[in-house]
């Protein structure tokens, strides 16, 4: 999402040091550096399209990580949202999960399971 991701860079020239942060994840940090040529200089965290890699190191940036046990939680709460996917789904009629109504009951969802796992 490079157009997002110039919005963050501008974000972060425009505050004061240390209120905003990047955290940039690519399955690997040179195909990143490829397409973005305004990465160059800042650490790509690259994934390897392993979600629990890349749960990982968003948890260690959020200052949750350090071992398995918290990405093991977020496969649990990963594992509810999607029982409850086809229900939200069925619920206001959509036809799939980007429409509004149904990805706003599935943030919603995912902040609270997320809390009750502790992991926020």
């Amino acid at each position: 999402m490079p157009f997002e991701l110039g919005f963050a860079f501008a974000v972060q020239r425009h505050r004061r040091a240390g209120a905003h942060s990047i955290l940039v994840l690519n399955e690997s940090r040179l195909g990143a550096l490829k397409r973005l040529s305004d990465l160059n200089g800042m650490d790509v965290h690259a994934h390897g399209l392993d979600h629990q890699k890349a749960a990982a190191i968003v948890l260690g940036q959020l200052g949750r990580g350090g071992q398995r046990q918290p990405t093991r939680r977020l496969d649990g709460v990963v594992g509810r949202l999607v029982k409850k996917t086809p229900r939200f789904v069925e619920y206001h009629h959509a036809d799939d999960v980007f429409e509004l109504p149904v990805f706003e009951d599935l943030r919603y969802a995912a902040i609270e399971a997320c809390e009750k796992a502790e992991l926020i």
